[in-house]
């Protein structure tokens, strides 16, 4: 509703924050390593969180933690909640994603595939498909990954950036997706594979990726210290922060 923000810290709590006020609502504490990624549920009920080789799932209310989730040898660096907030994802260094029953805990699926760590998971707003990144820290992976949630099978894989991929996004008709890595962002075709445009202007890592809500622009956060806000169909860079 955009009345709250979600942050995790390497200080291993998540906090919950009133945008109005810029005051702390809430902080919650129960991990044990750094809070790599969070997710908030479509009911703004619930957040998840993602840490050394767990996830965590709370209730944003009360502040309490209302399930842990085991399964992963690594480190959990990006976590998703489905769009009807009944399941969860993750994507780790152990070079897998895992799709979980937010109720009970059970891991449902694991997709594998990559060759190394995955970097970003999204979900598609139909939560038909998943997409991951995954990054290149000793053997060069750099590729995004689209996969069927039902089957786990993996569907099309993306080729193009040179570096590891840091983050990916899709776009609001889940028919593109947006991926971030060493100094660029791309935009992808789906049903093709197909890359439709480039955005060259950061000149550090684009660590994270987003899509506006009319699919029109693009937001991409890098090492470079900025913020950079694109027009998706022209590929012109609109605003740096």
């Amino acid at each position: 509703d955009g009345r709250r923000a979600l942050s995790g810290s390497g200080d291993k709590t998540l906090k919950l924050w009133d945008l109005a006020t810029w005051r702390c609502l809430r902080t919650f504490v129960g991990h044990t390593s750094d809070v790599n990624s969070v997710a908030i549920s479509p009911d703004g009920r619930q957040a998840l969180s993602g840490s050394w080789t767990t996830l965590k799932l709370w209730d944003l209310a009360k502040g309490e933690c209302l399930r842990t989730f085991e399964g992963h040898t690594d480190s959990v660096f990006s976590v998703a909640i489905s769009p009807d907030g009944r399941q969860a994802l993750s994507g780790s260094f152990d070079k897998t994603l895992k799709l979980w029953d937010l109720a009970t805990g059970r891991c449902l699926r694991t997709f594998a595939g990559h060759k190394n760590r995955v970097e970003s998971v999204a979900i598609n707003p139909d939560g038909r498909e998943i997409l991951s990144g995954s990054g290149d820290i000793v053997i060069g992976d750099n590729k995004l990954k689209l996969w069927d949630t039902a089957t786990g099978l993996c569907l099309r894989t993306f080729e193009g950036h040179l570096k590891g991929v840091n983050s990916v996004a899709f776009s609001p008709d889940g028919r593109q997706a947006l991926s971030g890595s060493k100094r660029t962002l791309k935009l992808w075709d789906l049903a093709t594979g197909q890359c439709l445009r480039t955005f060259d202007g950061h000149t550090a890592w684009v660590n994270s990726v987003a899509i506006s809500p009319d699919g029109r622009q693009a937001l991409s956060g890098s090492s470079d210290k900025t913020l950079k806000l694109w027009d998706l169909a022209k590929g012109e860079c609109l605003r740096t922060f």
